[in-house]
Protein backbone atom coordinates (compact mmCIF):
# COMPACT_ATOMS: atom_id res chain seq x y z
CA UNK A 1 0.00 0.00 0.00
CA UNK A 2 1.97 3.19 -1.23
CA UNK A 3 0.38 6.28 1.00
CA UNK A 4 1.55 9.92 0.36
CA UNK A 5 2.44 11.39 3.71
CA UNK A 6 -0.54 13.54 3.73
CA UNK A 7 -2.78 10.48 3.74
CA UNK A 8 -0.94 9.50 6.28
CA UNK A 9 -1.17 12.26 8.51
CA UNK A 10 -4.92 11.49 8.33
CA UNK A 11 -4.60 8.27 9.33
CA UNK A 12 -2.80 9.19 12.24
CA UNK A 13 -5.08 11.68 12.90
CA UNK A 14 -7.95 9.05 12.59
CA UNK A 15 -6.43 6.50 14.58
CA UNK A 16 -4.40 8.40 17.14
CA UNK A 17 -6.84 11.10 17.90
CA UNK A 18 -5.91 11.62 21.64
CA UNK A 19 -2.71 11.59 20.48
CA UNK A 20 -2.91 14.92 18.24
CA UNK A 21 -4.78 16.31 21.40
CA UNK A 22 -1.70 16.11 24.12
CA UNK A 23 0.69 17.17 21.35
CA UNK A 24 -1.03 20.44 20.45
CA UNK A 25 -1.12 21.13 23.31
CA UNK A 26 2.28 20.41 24.31
CA UNK A 27 3.05 23.47 20.90
CA UNK A 28 0.99 25.86 22.87
CA UNK A 29 2.93 25.89 25.69
CA UNK A 30 6.03 25.91 24.37
CA UNK A 31 6.79 29.13 22.36
CA UNK A 32 9.30 28.10 20.25
CA UNK A 33 7.74 25.26 18.93
CA UNK A 34 5.20 27.77 17.66
CA UNK A 35 8.40 29.86 16.15
CA UNK A 36 9.12 26.59 14.62
CA UNK A 37 5.82 25.57 13.01
CA UNK A 38 5.02 28.60 11.93
CA UNK A 39 8.65 29.05 9.42
CA UNK A 40 7.79 25.09 8.55
CA UNK A 41 4.12 26.51 7.33
CA UNK A 42 6.00 29.75 5.81
CA UNK A 43 8.35 27.90 3.95
CA UNK A 44 5.36 25.33 2.84
CA UNK A 45 3.46 27.63 1.49
CA UNK A 46 6.54 29.67 -0.47
CA UNK A 47 8.11 26.43 -1.77
CA UNK A 48 4.50 24.32 -2.40
CA UNK A 49 4.61 20.81 -2.52
CA UNK A 50 6.64 18.16 -3.78
CA UNK A 51 10.51 18.98 -3.45
CA UNK A 52 12.98 16.78 -1.85
CA UNK A 53 13.54 16.99 2.27
CA UNK A 54 16.37 18.55 2.13
CA UNK A 55 15.24 21.84 0.19
CA UNK A 56 12.25 22.63 3.02
CA UNK A 57 15.13 21.57 5.60
CA UNK A 58 17.72 24.17 4.01
CA UNK A 59 14.75 26.90 4.26
CA UNK A 60 13.92 26.09 8.06
CA UNK A 61 17.90 26.19 8.79
CA UNK A 62 18.02 29.92 7.02
CA UNK A 63 15.00 31.24 8.98
CA UNK A 64 16.01 29.29 12.28
CA UNK A 65 19.24 31.34 12.07
CA UNK A 66 17.44 34.68 10.74
CA UNK A 67 15.85 34.34 13.67
CA UNK A 68 19.06 34.06 16.40
CA UNK A 69 17.61 30.42 17.52
CA UNK A 70 20.57 27.94 18.19
CA UNK A 71 19.74 24.28 16.59
CA UNK A 72 21.75 21.44 15.17
CA UNK A 73 21.76 19.93 11.70
CA UNK A 74 20.98 16.01 11.60
CA UNK A 75 21.92 15.24 15.68
CA UNK A 76 22.66 11.77 16.22
CA UNK A 77 20.01 9.91 18.60
CA UNK A 78 19.88 6.51 19.81
CA UNK A 79 16.42 5.11 19.32
CA UNK A 80 15.04 1.60 20.86
CA UNK A 81 12.39 -0.11 19.09
CA UNK A 82 11.49 -3.73 20.30
CA UNK A 83 13.90 -4.49 21.53
CA UNK A 84 16.87 -3.56 19.28
CA UNK A 85 19.47 -0.08 20.04
CA UNK A 86 20.06 1.27 16.73
CA UNK A 87 22.49 4.78 16.70
CA UNK A 88 23.39 6.93 14.61
CA UNK A 89 19.99 8.00 13.10
CA UNK A 90 20.96 10.24 10.82
CA UNK A 91 20.82 10.60 7.32
CA UNK A 92 24.46 10.44 6.24
CA UNK A 93 25.50 8.18 9.11
CA UNK A 94 25.67 4.47 8.71
CA UNK A 95 23.01 2.42 10.95
CA UNK A 96 24.53 0.13 13.85
CA UNK A 97 22.25 -2.49 15.58
CA UNK A 98 23.13 -4.23 19.17
CA UNK A 99 19.98 -6.16 20.80
CA UNK A 100 19.12 -5.54 24.02
CA UNK A 101 20.48 -7.75 26.80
Amino acid sequence: MNATPQTNGLRRFFLFPEMNRRDAEAQRKDPISEVVIGFCIQIHRELGPGLLESAYRECLCYELSNAGLKFEREKSLSVRYTGVLTTNNRRSASRSMTARR
